[in-house]
């Protein structure tokens, strides 16, 4: 609804009762579902619940639509418990977080992964920006953490943090074969595509970048869309 007017008296703008300003000379009303109604002189705004904060009215897209994909509702699949790393595996899925994450609110922020069958390799955490559904710009790059001993891995992260409402690619990227971590179950999961049989697919992976050498930036086209063995990346708030 767009509706523009020129006002020659002083006008109260106000948010949820608290006054906003006074001293107006057009207000425009956009949006798609944004509606304006008044009784006399006093006019009320009303913006639908909902969207990118996980506030109330329904679900969002989590992702961009994209044309070569289908998407629909959440699925169940079966309940996997340990997937198996590759030299150079990434792999990333989307987190869109309802409330802010952020320093200095919290002190830190720690990711964990869980090593079920240990090898002589190093994993570690990596975030990448969200552009048009696809990973885009590195945000965080974590330490070298061994998978050589079984049991949960921390990364006493200095990322900065997660803001509501904000599609992040989240993952991890493995220095070669061998050890098996802990996996979100299908259920669990957001669905980012549908396969051409109808599988659904939970999560990117890509072997195009080098354990030691994440670049600032990644083509997300180099990624291809899975369904399963995806490692759970735990956060924790201290």
């Amino acid at each position: 609804m767009s509706t523009s007017i020129t006002i020659s008296k002083q006008i109260a703008i106000q948010d949820e009762g608290v006054l906003k300003t006074s001293d107006v000379n057009s207000i425009d009303f956009t949006g798609a579902g944004i509606t304006a109604t008044n009784v006399g002189n006093a006019v009320t705004v009303n913006v639908p619940g909902g969207g990118g904060g996980g506030t109330a009215g329904g679900p969002h897209l989590i992702t961009q639509y994209q044309l070569s994909n289908t998407y629909g509702l959440k699925t169940n699949g079966a309940a996997n418990t340990i997937c198996t790393t590759a030299t150079n595996r990434m792999t990333l899925m989307p987190f869109v977080p309802n409330t802010d994450f952020l320093k200095p609110s919290i002190s830190n922020l720690v990711f964990i992964l869980n090593v079920t069958i240990g090898f002589n390799v190093n994993c570690k955490i990596v975030i990448f920006s969200d552009s048009g559904g696809l990973p885009l710009t590195k945000l965080y790059d974590g330490p070298s953490m061994s998978c050589t001993t079984t049991g949960l891995k921390f990364d006493f992260s200095s990322f900065a943090g997660f803001t509501k409402g904000t599609t992040y690619w989240i993952g991890t990227i493995t220095s070669g074969a061998g050890p098996t971590l802990t996996q979100y179950s299908a259920n669990s999961m957001i669905p980012i595509s549908d396969s051409a049989s109808g599988a659904t697919n939970w999560f990117m992976s890509t072997t195009s970048y080098a354990y030691a050498s994440v670049p600032a930036t990644v083509n997300g086209t180099l990624f291809t869309h899975e369904a399963t063995n995806c490692p759970a990346v735990f956060l924790s708030m201290i």
